[in-house]
């Protein structure tokens, strides 16, 4: 996929590759040189590959809005492909306040070239930074940081919350309410509908290590549920969240916790899938003993979940239970509707005829 038009490979790395629902659309990252100018040397630019008909297109917002100097952060795919979620990043010398980087978010109908501004609508001095979109299948949903003070050396520098902007009605909500002794939302993600959207709590100002849990909330009733919770003991707090089924029912996880479910004795991360509304919880490992399982992906049809199964991407049928490895070497695996096509990051050269730039690169697997 990190190729152009023409099929000449990238004069440099590429990766973070996200598919379409449809499997027409793939994103991704690059440095390379010969895609399309760099803004900085030392960061990626974002991309969008037509599977269809090869076209690739560069994507930023410094024809937007965004200041000249600035790169494309963090992006979310529609369902159709035909709408493009991300952030575009720059930074503050410190001269007129905090330093660090400093953001918003956009969407580019990639169609008909039109873009807008997301993070709006938000309290004034939360306008400063907007981060980590999360678009709903139709692309009329943008789930999305806000923050009030520049990210550095690390995000989420200040108390950073999570909205969602309606981009049809014109209207942004507020989803985090933080917990007693929390100050920082995290990595937001919106079910297909954009009802519901998962996202991490980080704790603050409170005595003893930093810590994290995992919340839901249905933004048409308003309830909030923790997700990570323990079957016995005390939480761990030592969770990252992966991803929100389509339909808003599950959220998709990692933790080395050992008390979320019986028998867990592997001592090693796992990924697993929290049923939040039916109060379930259950565990998938790695296939291969010693091995940890991380991410987890769900497909747009909510059938099956994707993981990183030791240095293996392997698959998970969720009707059936069962799990099958698909790809050796390879990372950031994002699945269409029903994961038969894969787009995922590899260094690997022998996957396909060719390829020689002795770097990263993003490819599409068909199964």
């Amino acid at each position: 996929m990190s190729v152009t038009a023409d099929g000449k490979q990238g004069q440099g790395a590429s990766a973070y590759g996200g598919l379409s629902a449809d499997g027409n659309v793939v994103s991704f990252y690059s440095m390379a040189k010969n895609f399309g100018p760099l803004a900085h040397k030392d960061k990626f630019e974002l991309y969008v590959k037509d599977v269809r008909n090869g076209k690739l297109t560069q994507v930023h917002a410094r024809d937007s809005g965004a200041p000249k100097a600035s790169w494309t952060g963090e992006s979310s795919l529609s369902a159709d492909g035909s709408r493009l979620a991300f952030a575009a990043v720059s930074e503050v010398d410190g001269s007129q306040g905090d330093k660090g980087e400093v953001g918003e978010v956009y969407v580019r109908d990639l169609g008909s070239g039109r873009t807008e501004k997301v993070n709006v609508g938000v309290p004034e001095d939360y306008a400063i930074v907007g981060r980590s979109p999360s678009i709903s299948a139709d692309g009329r949903y943008v789930a999305f940081l806000a923050d009030h003070r520049p990210w550095w050396p690390e995000y989420g520098a200040g108390a950073t919350r999570v909205y969602v902007r309606d981009l049809k009605e014109g209207v942004t909500q507020r989803v985090s309410i933080y917990p007693p002794d929390y100050r920082q939302a995290k990595r937001p993600v919106i079910s297909a509908d954009g009802s519901v959207v998962a996202y991490e709590m980080h704790a603050g100002g409170h005595s003893g290590p930093p810590y994290r849990d995992l919340y839901v909330t249905d933004r048409t009733t308003g309830q909030t549920e923790k997700v990570d919770v323990p079957h016995h003991g005390f939480s761990w707090n030592a969770s990252y969240l992966a991803d929100i089924s389509p339909d808003g029912d599950s959220v998709a996880f990692q933790t080395w916790a050992d008390n979320l479910v019986p028998d867990d004795t592997n001592e090693k991360t796992d990924v697993f899938v929290r049923e939040w509304r039916a109060k379930q919880t259950w565990r998938q490992t790695a296939t291969t003993a010693g091995q940890t399982a991380t991410g987890g992906t769900f497909s747009a049809d909510g059938q099956h979940l994707l993981f990183n199964d030791g240095m293996n991407v392997s698959v998970r049928d969720l009707r059936t239970g069962e799990v099958r490895t698909v790809l050796s070497g390879a990372e950031n695996a994002s699945p269409d509707a029903d994961a038969r096509r894969i787009a995922f990051t590899s260094s690997k050269n022998d996957l396909v005829p060719g390829d020689t730039n002795k770097a990263s690169d993003v490819f599409l697997l068909r199964r």
